[in-house]
């Protein structure tokens, strides 16, 4: 499938992959972020220079889980926005 109809299943929550890649295991997720606020943590506040506790908001965001089972945050590519090869893994 094209990646805007695979857009629109992240949006429903499903994980999509795509088959032209070669690792095993991999797939893309949305996060929902923390829209109404959460307090920062330490690692947040050490990045970004807030106060540690302070309410922060964080807007949804695409995750990857890559080929060692770690998760990353994804940016799409440009050989993967015009791919047909998407699927939604059930």
């Amino acid at each position: 499938m094209e990646f805007e109809k695979a857009l629109t299943e992240l949006k429903k929550g499903k994980l999509i992959t795509n088959t032209n890649w070669n690792g095993k295991g991999m797939y893309v997720f949305m996060m929902k972020g923390y829209v109404a606020g959460v307090p920062a943590n330490g690692a947040l506040a050490e990045a970004t220079g807030v106060t540690e506790g302070c309410t922060v908001q964080i807007l949804p965001y695409l995750m990857m889980r890559n080929a060692k089972g770690q998760f990353v945050s994804w940016l799409i590519s440009n050989m993967d926005v015009f791919s047909d090869e998407w699927q939604v893994l059930e």
